[in-house]
């Protein structure tokens, strides 16, 4: 049956219908909110931070942790983090050197993708929380998942490695260390201080023992007195005091010649600027590029920080590229790199000028070393790339004759090109790319039992490295470390400057 409803009584009211007993915890929501809002803003202008931070920043960044705008400017761009990390603005800490320092392929690094620091450095995580190795999830954007998957090492899968400049055989030396009852590896891998790894193989120091007898390497070959520079026809004094015979042909041998010989340097490059007067100026050329490349990373280190008048002219050339690029949907990864430009730009004006007095990483030292050594090789070219007298094929064959017999003590070790000697690349890193330390490996295993090759070695380019599987059976869950960052490095060391 249908309700009854009392006449008179009104089906529609005009006015909203509040419900009192609803209203006070409303009202009380309300009331609490505002409390705490104007508590945070009085927090904020009192100088107490502390009350909207996430948590306690790690030690390292404590100093800053009273100013945040340090960092959030709203949010934390890596211009900020470069201010201290890398104030020489190297850029070696993005993602392209990354790149850059793993394959050395400057098309790679073009296409590399840019990664802000906080992605993989995340703070507010308490004092004592390390902000610096990175998740091993970060690592599997690109690369394998776990050590279990990892790849063989290229060196093992290429079957050789870069060309060592030398003839080196370790079953041949071994035999004979095993004959004088000497230790089969520490008589010649000597462990640094920190025995991390090894110093480099030095002749003086690890070879002159056994390879100098008496002091000398021993006599040269017999050779044509016109053919070359006798010792006696020079100006220099080193050269004069050599031993010399002549036989009954006309021919003339040098008795003793000691490593490094002056005198024979100094055939070796006039030979070759003689005989191959184009592979001297190619040479010519390239260490006048590299001496242009170390001179122009010096000019840089002095050259003073932009003025905030030349700071704000940047900031704005680089807005309007970057608003025009906006345009372009398909230049997204341009306008990215154009935006971090900016946000540099505009931390250097708020900050004050970046110091950047100092070099990138290689230090002065390093670098006017190399240039010493550089100008020194130019000068023994005779200078630039300028052509020498034209011999005839005789002449050629003849002064070629006379270098063969005069280096016969140095081929025993040394490898020759024609007239040049190949750079010996002994002390090259072979895994560039890790963090490896022979310390607690040698105190668990022999040398034998990484390097289980070396036995039958008889090239220098020879990889007597383990495999991956050496690794895995260590490396594992339940025993030793086998994340990424135990052997990974993310940044690089040295200056990636030039791709960059």
């Amino acid at each position: 049956m249908p309700r009854k409803v009392p006449p008179g009584t009104p089906s529609r009211t005009n006015q909203y219908v509040y419900p009192r007993r609803k209203l006070k915890p409303y009202a009380v929501s309300l009331a609490v909110g505002l409390a705490l809002g104007i508590l945070l803003v009085v927090a904020a202008f009192s100088g107490s931070h502390s009350v909207a931070s996430p948590g306690p920043v790690w030690r390292g960044h404590s100093n800053f942790e009273t100013t945040c705008a340090s960092c959030h400017t709203p949010r934390v761009v890596d211009a900020r983090c470069e201010r201290c990390h890398d104030p020489s603005g190297t850029t070696r800490y993005e993602n392209a050197g990354h790149v850059w320092f793993a394959k050395r392929d400057a098309a790679a690094v073009r296409k590399a993708a840019i990664l802000d620091c906080v992605e993989c450095h995340t703070d507010h995580r308490g004092r004592s929380f390390d902000i610096s190795p990175p998740d091993d999830r970060e690592c599997r954007r690109c690369h394998f998942s776990s050590l279990s998957k990892h790849p063989e090492f290229a060196l093992l899968k290429a079957g050789a490695q870069k060309e060592e400049g030398m003839q080196f055989s370790h079953k041949k030396h071994l035999k004979r260390v095993r004959d004088a009852k000497l230790d089969e590896c520490a008589s010649c891998h000597e462990p640094t201080s920190d025995r991390r790894t090894y110093r480099p193989i030095n002749f003086d120091q690890h070879c002159a023992s056994c390879h100098l007898k008496g002091g000398s390497l021993g006599p040269t070959d017999a050779f044509s007195a016109g053919a070359a520079v006798l010792p006696q026809n020079t100006d220099a004094s080193w050269a004069r005091s050599a031993p010399v015979e002549h036989d009954a042909q006309g021919r003339v041998t040098v008795t003793r010649l000691v490593h490094k010989d002056p005198w024979v340097l100094f055939n070796i490059w006039k030979t070759a600027r003689e005989v191959d007067p184009e592979g001297k100026t190619a040479r010519s050329q390239e260490l006048e590029r590299r001496i242009a490349d170390l001179t122009a990373q010096m000019a840089a280190a002095q050259r003073p920080p932009l003025t905030a008048a030349e700071l704000e002219q940047e900031e704005r050339r680089l807005s309007a590229e970057a608003a025009a690029l906006s345009r372009h949907p398909e230049s997204s990864s341009d306008r990215v790199r154009l935006e971090r430009a900016l946000a540099r730009a505009r931390a250097e004006r708020e900050l004050g000028r970046a110091p950047r007095a100092t070099l990138r990483p290689r230090t002065r030292g390093q670098i006017e070393r190399e240039l010493k050594q550089l100008n020194g090789e130019l000068a023994s070219l005779g200078g630039g790339g300028r052509r020498g007298e034209t011999l005839s094929a005789e002449q050629k064959q003849a002064r070629m004759a006379a270098l063969t017999a005069i280096t016969a003590p140095c081929t025993l070790c040394h490898i020759y090109d024609g007239p040049w000697m190949k750079p010996v690349r002994i002390a090259f890193p072979v895994l560039s790319g890790t963090n490896f330390s022979h310390l607690p490996h040698t105190q668990q295993l022999l040398c034998q039992g990484c390097h289980t090759g070396i036995l039958e070695s008889k090239k220098a380019e020879d990889v007597n490295l383990p495999n991956v599987r050496s690794c895995q059976s260590c490396h594992r869950s339940g025993q030793s470390r086998a994340d990424c960052a135990e052997c990974h490095t993310y940044h690089p060391s040295t200056d990636p400057w030039p791709p960059i």
